[in-house]
Order: C-alpha cells, then sequence, then structure tokens
C-alpha cells in the first residue's frame, strides 16, 4: 500500500475529517496522528535537544573529600 500525507486542523470538538482521500471506498487504512513538524515539537525542544550525554564515574564524588572545608573542619 502506498502511503499518503495530508495535513488537517482538529475541530473544536476534537475530531478529524479527512476527505478526498486516495484509497477506493472499503479499503483498510492504518492512520497515524502526530502534530505537525514545527509546532509542539519545537516548543519543548530546547538547544540541547538530542546532544548524547554521556556519564563518567556517575558515582564518585564531584570534588574529593579533601576539598571538603566541613570535614578538614571536623577532624581538628
Amino acid at each position: 500500500m502506498q502511503a499518503y500525507h495530508t495535513t488537517s486542523k482538529i475541530s473544536q470538538a476534537g475530531a478529524l475529517v479527512l476527505t478526498g482521500l486516495p484509497f477506493p471506498p472499503g479499503d483498510e487504512v492504518e492512520v497515524t496522528v502526530q502534530p505537525k513538524q514545527g509546532t509542539l515539537g519545537q516548543i519543548f525542544r530546547g538547544p540541547l535537544a538530542g546532544v548524547p550525554v554521556e556519564y563518567i564515574s556517575p558515582t564518585e564524588p564531584a570534588v574529593p573529600p579533601e576539598d571538603w572545608e566541613a570535614l578538614n573542619n571536623a577532624s581538628s
């Protein structure tokens, strides 16, 4: 089956009506609905969207224990 792409707007009632489709009556079709690129997809994307994240030693402390003033003062 050949794909057919179109755009449409959702009505106030939340309905979507497609007319003029290039398929004969009775054909079974698969429907996928997603927001049009450049609308909702851009609202939730920041400048780092899609950038891979790498965790280097995630369980190790960020600062060595000897650099903590609280630890150094407590031992003296």
